[in-house]
């Protein structure tokens, strides 16, 4: 995918066989994390004005969702900023499960808004291009988070890759009722 091997090698030189030190995994994954609240926010953005733009419930349900996304990978980039804490006397082994219970956090995040987020439209070609290319966007972040993950071993990264694959789905099945309202006049937009 565009750009992912090349940014992951900078984040993280040398070979994959290579063991990779701790400063350098947070680094990546605090790289990662920025990466991810930029986009998310970005998509919100667009997502919103064409939602607004368009009367569109579900787009703007969908906005929010990239608002819960940042929020989660502030907590991805908060988990890797406390596991990188070094061993002390109350935390002999360091503190690397804070990235877990980040991951698991934002698993949780995660689930509880796809519960939530349940729409007359008027679909635009602005609305639906916001769509599509947050679809390529959130694969783009899948990819790079997944290739990342893997490389640095990390569950939180890999997690957030896995909820950007659903994102491309639920983004999707709004794409596939804006234009399944547009071509037939029956309003999906509740059920997207």
């Amino acid at each position: 995918m565009l750009f992912v091997n090349r940014l992951v090698h900078t984040l993280v030189p040398g070979s994959e066989s290579e063991p990779i030190d701790t400063s350098c995994r947070t680094n990546a994954g605090f790289v990662a994390s920025l990466i991810c609240i930029g986009l998310n926010i970005a998509l919100c953005l667009a997502k919103g004005i064409a939602g607004l733009l368009a009367g569109s419930v579900s787009l703007i349900a969908d906005a929010f969702n990239n608002l819960s996304d940042a929020s989660s990978n502030i907590v991805s980039l908060l988990g890797f900023r406390l596991a990188s804490r070094p061993a002390d006397e109350g935390h002999p082994y360091g503190h690397g499960r804070y990235e877990y219970l980040a991951g698991l956090v934002v698993a949780v995040l995660e689930s509880v808004t796809k519960i939530i987020k349940p729409s007359p439209t008027a679909y635009t070609l602005v609305s639906l291009a916001a769509l599509a290319t947050s679809m390529l966007v959130k694969l783009w972040m899948a990819a790079f988070n997944r290739t990342l993950g893997d490389r640095i071993g990390s569950e939180t990264l890999i997690a957030t890759a896995q909820d950007s694959k659903n994102d491309v789905i639920t983004s999707g099945s709004v794409l596939v009722a804006a234009l399944i309202s547009q071509t037939t006049g029956f309003d999906l937009d509740g059920w997207a």
